[in-house]
């Protein structure tokens, strides 16, 4: 009902500004909806995949498969690594795996024997329990947001089983929350459009929203129209810092025969003859009314150091 509402304003103005926007901003409002509705669907369908995986671990668990029951709870973190259940399941799967490396009790012997020499299956073996630990390890500094020492964990399980798709994923998902932990966002506006500087390195034109930026203080800057402002900002890990800015510093000056009253964006600034100063730079619609006579609209560009100077004959109606 919006949108037909500022379609026939349009249909009746095609230049009225407010009615432009009110279409922008039912649009942005349906791309919201939507993005919103899809994000709600995934979320719905990772957490039935995840519950999913955690069945499947445990009963796999239950049957004493713990091979196949750690891979499956490794699914279910890969989906979520918040879910309990699958922390816990790989817990139990990793105890079970100690209990069973434990060694028994021997009786004492009478004499001790030389102690054998590993063999290289013997060594091959320790080293693949090592990196199954290290993984299980790397999961848990990982969940616990420990992502440098999750991206070595992750790595020396790799070394071993280089092909391994779970030890990639985590490796991949640690090294991007770590790279994410050193970077925040930044958003930036201004009026009018303007250039946007960032440490003296154009970024593009407002409205602008940048990721990626690394922790620390900054310079921001915008340019437009002759004109510049600069602020220090400081972006924190993981955090979103926005900036508007207004460049002013426009000169008007109205004069009409006969005198008329003067809009600026459809905002009233007063009657000729005006000269005003520090108005916001741009392009701008000036329009002089004055009853019984036919108004005059004007698209005007006002300039940093620059005065825009209008004489106006306005035309009686009929």
């Amino acid at each position: 009902q919006a949108e037909a509402a500022f379609r026939q304003a349009l249909a009746l103005d095609p230049t009225l500004e407010a009615a432009k926007e009110g279409l922008e901003a039912v649009r942005r409002r349906q791309e919201e909806l939507a993005r919103i509705e899809a994000e709600r669907k995934r979320a719905e369908e990772r957490r039935r995949k995840v519950q999913a995986a955690i069945r499947q671990g445990q009963t796999l668990l239950n049957a004493g498969k713990l091979k196949e029951a750690e891979a499956a709870f490794q699914r279910a973190l890969v989906l979520d690594p918040q879910a309990k259940e699958a922390k816990a399941g790989l817990a139990e799967v990793a105890r079970r795996r100690a209990a069973l490396a434990r060694p028994k009790p021997r009786p004492k012997p009478k004499a001790p024997p030389a102690p054998a020499k590993p063999t290289p299956r013997d060594q091959q073996q320790e080293m693949r329990r090592l990196a199954r630990l290290a993984f299980v390890q790397g999961v848990t500094d990982f969940n616990a947001g420990r992502y440098a020492q999750a991206v070595r964990q992750f790595e020396q399980f790799l070394a071993v089983f280089p092909d391994d798709t779970n030890g990639r994923k985590y490796l991949e998902m640690a090294r991007r929350q770590l790279r994410e932990s050193r970077t925040g966002t930044l958003v930036v506006g201004c009026r009018p459009v303007a250039e946007v500087y960032l440490d003296g390195k154009k970024l593009g034109f407002t409205p602008l929203v940048q990721k990626g930026v690394a922790v620390g203080r900054h310079q921001v800057e915008v340019r437009a129209y002759g004109a510049r402002q600069s602020r220090q900002v400081e972006i924190k890990p993981r955090t979103t810092v926005k900036l508007r800015f207004q460049l002013t510093g426009g000169k008007l000056a109205v004069n009409a025969v006969p005198w008329a009253e003067i809009y600026f964006d459809g905002k009233k600034l007063g009657t000729t003859p005006l000269a005003i100063e520090n108005l916001p730079l741009g392009p701008h619609r000036l329009e002089l009314r004055r009853q019984g006579y036919s108004t005059v609209v004007r698209e005007v560009v006002l300039e940093e150091g620059k005065a825009v100077r209008l004489k106006v004959r306005l035309t009686a109606e009929p």
